[in-house]
């Protein structure tokens, strides 16, 4: 690998082959290669570069579906509120049927749509995220993936 610089407080690889590389290092792992065997394959000096490379690239890919699932849910949720709100509760509000009630599911709708826009700052002691550590990828588990699916290996 060529020389790294700082830009934002992290190292950025100069290696412009370096996606390129991943991702054959990614494809070779998921079709049963050794680490031994894809270090040799993709140019690393030994299995310890290929395994953090694989490591990393599927530690970037789940967390990017993960943040990508999370967006797609939260604007289901938020269109799932809105429909609420113009179906269900405003037109009690302005007929004057129920109001209490539809007062009532108004404010904890309001308050719901609030949380999933973060509106809220944590509570003391809640954990902002999950994280998810991947080790290890069976044989077979993955499908073959394209250097256009990896992206540019930036979050």
């Amino acid at each position: 690998m060529v020389s790294s610089e700082k830009q934002s407080g992290h190292s950025v690889p100069n290696d412009a082959n370096r996606a390129l590389r991943v991702a054959r290092a990614l494809y070779l792992r998921t079709m049963g290669y050794t680490y031994a065997e894809i270090a040799r394959d993709v140019g690393w000096a030994d299995e310890s570069g290929a395994r953090k490379a694989v490591q990393a690239e599927l530690s970037r890919v789940v967390k990017t579906e993960a943040r990508n699932l999370k967006e797609h849910l939260v604007q289901l949720q938020l269109e799932r509120i809105d429909l609420a709100l113009r179906k269900a509760v405003m037109p009690q509000i302005e007929q004057g049927k129920h109001q209490l009630f539809a007062v009532d599911r108004l404010v904890l709708l309001l308050r719901h749509q609030a949380e999933l826009l973060g509106l809220y700052p944590p509570k003391a002691g809640e954990a902002e995220q999950a994280m998810v550590v991947i080790r290890e990828v069976p044989v077979g588990l993955l499908p073959a993936v394209s250097v256009e699916a990896l992206g540019n290996g930036r979050n």
